[in-house]
């Protein structure tokens, strides 16, 4: 279900209402315009949120353009204290991280994030496998784990996995 805010007609000269900055910030859900067949502009609320978190910039684009292509709402941080940083801002639906980053290792910012999101669904993506059982056995929300380098289906899978009856 999403919710719609009219932003006017620009025909009748109705003025239009415009989403603020600082509701978006707040936590409340973004939003995607769309114009209809009467130049009407109209905003729905996008569905999902996650969090891309790796220093690798060239697996941080992958992901991104894997969750943006299935709809999703995706913010970007290079390191576990960008991401603890812009999750004090907002509320997300899913986190991907990768294990190895500066700041804050993968598993240490899930834990941090689940002061306050404790049911927040979880993707640990690392090169080091051997640091799996220690991810998931965290106690909380749901985690999984994926390997690099990772297949796209595979990952979409565990994904779909995370969050299918949120």
């Amino acid at each position: 279900m999403t919710s719609q805010v009219d932003l006017g007609d620009p025909a009748s000269g109705r003025a239009a209402r415009r989403p603020s900055l600082l509701a978006a910030a707040s936590g409340a859900r973004p939003l995607a315009a769309s114009v209809s067949s009467r130049d009407r502009v109209v905003f729905a609320a996008v569905e999902r949120t996650a969090l891309v978190v790796d220093d690798e910039p060239s697996v941080r684009s992958l992901v991104t353009k894997v969750l943006a292509r299935r709809g999703w709402r995706v913010v970007e941080a290079s390191n576990g204290r960008d991401a603890l940083d812009l999750a004090g801002r907002g509320r997300f639906d899913l986190v991907v991280t990768d294990y190895d980053m500066p700041y804050l290792t993968g598993i240490e910012l899930t834990e941090q994030l689940r002061i306050t999101q404790s049911e927040l669904p979880v993707l640990l993506i690392s090169g080091h496998s051997d640091v799996a059982p220690r991810f998931l056995a965290l106690p909380g929300g749901r985690v999984d784990f994926s390997a690099k380098p990772f297949a796209i289906d595979d990952l979409l899978c565990r994904i779909d996995g995370l969050v299918s009856d949120r």
